[in-house]
């Protein structure tokens, strides 16, 4: 059972612990409701950064941009490089900060469900990373990131 108490409490910004499945090594996160947040979401190609885009702020005109999930492809030539130089990417999922490897969102269940009170009411993580949620890891986020090409049209939202 998928309970959306369990994403009210997982959407705060208190830092859990989690551990790579590759490497052993502990991190901190914490997870995004993006159906809440109204935001998209992406992950770096190289590190564990993730992109995210609120549908409240101003965004590149003529985009098939969607919320409340991850990124698609065509939105990745619109945002900026992420800071170490590797490419916000649609297919992914984050990396631990420690051997750069792509997090399983399978392994992540024990951890995110015993970090979540809404588990002892029955709520399960949906166990996937192309879904409304998604991961901040050591608070590395950028917000926003579009790239300030003179021919990008960005608009305000119309929300």
């Amino acid at each position: 059972m998928f309970c959306a108490k369990l994403s009210v409490v997982l959407m705060g910004r208190d830092q859990n612990p989690g551990t790579c499945n590759h490497c052993g090594k502990t991190f901190s996160y914490y997870l995004v409701h993006n159906g809440f947040s109204d935001t998209a979401y992406g992950y770096c190609n190289q590190c564990s950064y993730s992109v995210s885009l609120s549908a409240w702020s101003a965004y590149p005109h003529n985009l098939n941009l969607r919320f409340q999930g991850p990124i698609s492809s065509e939105i990745e030539p619109y945002l900026k490089e992420c800071p170490c130089g590797g490419i916000f990417r649609a297919p992914g999922g984050p990396r631990c900060p420690h051997c750069l490897k792509e997090i399983s969102a399978v392994a992540a269940t024990s951890y995110i469900e015993a970090n979540a009170l809404g588990t002892k009411k029955g709520c399960r993580w949906d166990r996937r990373w192309d879904g409304v949620y998604s991961m901040v890891i050591e608070d590395h986020v950028v917000n926003d990131w579009w790239r300030s090409d003179s021919a990008l049209d960005v608009r305000g939202s119309s929300r």
